[in-house]
């Protein structure tokens, strides 16, 4: 009985640990319209799955000043950034980014911009999540 058990909490922890972590980002002063949230999760490499959705979400044209797209960026541990793509909006306002990054990401960003090669985010922050990875 007492195997059993121990074979038990075992499956249990696997599975807990193999669970991604979901974030629901702020309202956006930005676009208060938009509904975003990101999930992570590590694979069996290291690496990070980051999965970014959000609903509602105005075209950057549309907003003051106008951008031309919304990029996802990754806070890595020591406070850089790194760009992870651009966010595409479908024409139901409906936006996801899929990507794969060996940085941890301690936070998620997603900011409006002029251009897709920005290595640094700009001031028109559309959300910014709390601390993921702590």
């Amino acid at each position: 009985m007492k195997t059993l058990d121990f074979f038990l909490a075992a499956a249990v922890a696997v599975m807990l640990s193999s669970c991604a972590t979901t974030v629901k980002f702020p309202v956006s002063q930005l676009a208060p319209a938009a509904e975003g949230s990101t999930k992570i999760k590590q694979d069996k490499n290291g690496n990070y799955n980051i999965t970014v959705r959000v609903n509602y979400l105005a075209d950057a044209e549309r907003l003051n000043p106008p951008r031309s797209q919304y990029i996802v960026w990754v806070e890595k541990e020591d406070g850089s950034f790194q760009n992870i793509g651009i966010l595409v909006s479908d024409r139901l306002n409906k936006a996801k980014l899929e990507t794969t990054t060996p940085f941890v990401p301690y936070r998620i960003l997603i900011t409006a911009e002029d251009e897709g090669a920005v290595t640094w985010p700009g001031t028109q922050e559309l959300f910014r999540s709390e601390r993921i990875i702590r």
